[in-house]
Formats: C-alpha cells, structure tokens, sequence
C-alpha cells in the first residue's frame, strides 16, 4: 500500500509541473519528495545545526546540499518549494526577519557601482542596511524628501538601479505621488519597485497598471493585509512580510500566528 501511495504522490507532482491545479491541490502535494525520505509522504521536521560532511573536500568546499541548521534543512526546502508552485514561481527563499527579507531584497537586484534612491520615510533598519552595510560594498544611495517627491529626478544618476519607497511612510505616514514618481523612474529605465503597506487587490492592480513590466515586490504589514492575503497572492508577483511593522497592529505574542496563517 505504501508503494501504491508512492508511486501515485510522484506522478502527481509530475503531472502538477505540466497542468494548472487549485490551490488546494498544490497545498495537498506540492513541496513533498517521498523518495528522500524513504517513501514517507509528508517531509519530516529537521532539528539540529550540525550536520556531517562526506568528506573533508565536501566540507571545506561547501560542496553538501546543507552546511548548517540555520541555513536551510529539508523541512525550509519543502515550505520554499510548496510556495514557489503555489505562486508558479521561478524559486522562493524564506528569511528569519523582516530586516532580512529587505535586505534579500535589495541584493537580488545592487551590486557594486550602483546608485539606490530612498524616500526619507522609510523603515529606519532600512537605512541602517544602506548606510551601513550596501555603502561598505560600494552602493551608493541618496534620500529625498517625501513631501517633494517632484524634485526626485534631481537625484536620480545614471547608476540608479533601484528606487525604494514607503507610502504611507513609516512613522510618518506622507502619502507619495507614486504615478508621478514611476513616470520619472520609467524614463530613466529603471526596473525594481518595493510598494510598502500593501492592503488590498486594488493597491496591487493600481501598482502594476503604472508599472506593467518592471519588477515589483509587496510589502505585507498590515492586519488587513493578513486578512486579505489569499486575494493578494493571486494576484501579485513577490511579496515581502515585515514583522516589525506587523508587531504595531498585532501584539507580539500572536506574530507568529500571523506569518504561520499567511504561509
């Protein structure tokens, strides 16, 4: 029996890879490899940090599929890849902060030489990660003012790859011209955007009418946005989940709750 059930689950997975399933589908089989684990269908909790090398060539050149606990185990793996399937998605990559996932963010699309431009507004560990760790691998930025957000073609160079945006701001709350500021951003070719304090399907459907083909990621950190989450993945294209702002509306205690309910 255990065989027959094997051996259904993987021409399942085979066939999700060529056909459009429901999402309860996808839920119910995505991110499961039974043959890594001796035909048991569901993947197992690994804990642990340690983990043994083959060899010593393996472990000095990293060359294992895990090096250590924290940095991904088969459990991190099956979550990643049951989301990839469910956004159809090229990979997914699960970050312990929102601190981090910004920082994830940003990486995926600077490197040396580039040029970011921040609205002043933003969540202040963003500018800590800016000014304190992207300045170090020669990222330059520059601020502007959320309440003259016409002036923002001044300090766009021809190295700016990147504009990152809050709006409504963090702790100030300045709502953004954010069609005048992606006017200015497209003609000078620029092609990643971050909208901060995404609520609703028609915050995203607004966003990607003014940005049809750059990349675009979605910050959830709101308590409406936890609720709405299962319309706004639908729809949207990445997403980011701040538990810093979150903590705001949510107490902290029921945090995890939140991030568990949106996975």
């Amino acid at each position: 029996m255990l065989c027959s059930n094997f051996v259904l689950l993987s021409s399942v997975i085979k066939l999700m890879k060529k056909n459009k399933y429901k999402d309860a589908t996808i839920i119910t089989h995505s991110g499961r490899k039974p043959d890594d684990h001796f035909g048991f269908v569901n993947t197992p909790v690994y804990r642990g940090s340690t983990i043994l090398s083959k060899n010593v060539k393996e472990f000095k050149d990293k060359s294992g599929k895990y090096q250590y606990g924290s940095l991904g185990t088969p459990s991190s793996d099956s979550l990643e890849n049951n989301i990839k399937d469910l956004e159809q998605a090229d990979g997914c990559k699960l970050t312990s902060s929102g601190r981090s996932a910004i920082l994830l963010a940003l990486m995926s699309v600077l490197e040396k030489n580039d040029h970011i431009l921040l609205s002043d507004n933003v969540y202040h560990p963003t500018k800590i990660i800016v000014n304190n760790f992207l300045s170090k691998m020669g990222i330059s930025s520059s601020y502007f003012s959320p309440e003259n957000t016409m002036d923002i073609e001044t300090f766009l160079q021809s190295n700016t790859k990147a504009i990152f945006l809050e709006s409504p701001g963090s702790l100030t709350f300045e709502v953004l011209d954010i069609p005048s500021i992606t006017k200015i951003a497209k003609k000078m070719n620029i092609r990643n955007f971050a909208l901060s304090f995404t609520n609703t399907v028609e915050d995203i459907k607004k966003f990607k009418k003014i940005l049809p083909t750059q990349k675009k990621i979605y910050k959830i950190e709101s308590k409406n946005a936890v609720k709405t989450f299962n319309k706004l993945i639908k729809i949207g294209d990445n997403f980011l989940i701040d538990r810093g702002d979150l903590s705001k509306e949510v107490s902290i205690e029921n945090i995890p709750y939140m991030q568990r309910k949106i996975v």
